[in-house]
């Protein structure tokens, strides 16, 4: 039963890790952060069920809080470049140096 969870996790995981290496537009690679912060949730709370440690749980709200205040962040961020950008590919954030 267990690995079913891991597995889950790892496949969650690596879909955010290749959409965050793959994708140029900013929003999704926001969202691929979600999936890999999600992931590392799914991971503590298996084992915290595992091994009937509650710390696991903890340790998620700690990351949902986290990933809470990165789309927050993130976001603004994503907004304020469009409007100077008119866009929010990843690549107009070279321009943002100048």
């Amino acid at each position: 039963m267990i690995y079913q969870y891991i597995v889950l996790s790892l496949i969650l995981f690596f879909i955010g890790l290749i959409t965050v290496i793959v994708r140029r537009n900013l929003i999704v690679v926001l969202m691929g952060i979600e999936f890999m912060l999600n992931a590392a949730g799914i991971m503590f709370v298996t084992y915290s069920r595992f091994y009937n440690n509650y710390s696991g749980e903890f340790i998620t709200l700690v990351i949902m809080l986290i990933a809470a205040c990165e789309m927050a962040i993130g976001l603004s961020v994503v907004v304020a470049m469009f409007r100077i950008f008119g866009s929010v590919k990843s690549n107009d954030i070279r321009e943002l140096r100048n």
